[in-house]
């Protein structure tokens, strides 16, 4: 990244961002995470879970970022059943978790995922 940055002649800071990945099948989930927003999960038995929860810095609205200083986190679920994932924004992070304990809002996820699932043939 930093050689991309020097190339277009724009300053590494610049390119600040959070970065939310999720790698899923019937046999896996691989997540990894930097920064604020959330990867929330609903497993076929209908429970929903944050698998990744957000970074908060030492000061609010305060998080870390690919560019510098940074605390990744990676989880591996094996035979993770999953109905549904999510990865979400901070934008949406004060209504869709949280802020205790950064759990997710199941009422909000559940509209999202039944309009998204829905067998509509």
């Amino acid at each position: 990244m930093w050689q991309h940055a020097q190339k277009d002649g724009i300053e590494f800071k610049d390119l600040a961002t959070t970065l939310l990945i999720a790698v899923a099948n019937d046999a896996i989930l691989a997540t990894a995470h930097i920064g604020d927003g959330a990867i929330i999960v609903k497993y076929s038995d209908g429970q929903y879970h944050t698998v990744s929860k957000p970074q908060n810095a030492e000061y609010a609205n305060e998080t870390y970022f690919i560019t510098g200083k940074r605390q990744e986190t990676i989880n591996v679920i094996l035979k993770p059943n999953l109905s549904a994932i999510s990865l979400i924004t901070d934008g949406l992070q004060p209504i869709a978790v949280t802020q205790q304990d950064g759990e997710p809002h199941p009422g909000f996820f559940e509209r999202i995922f039944e309009t998204l699932l829905r067998d509509d043939n």
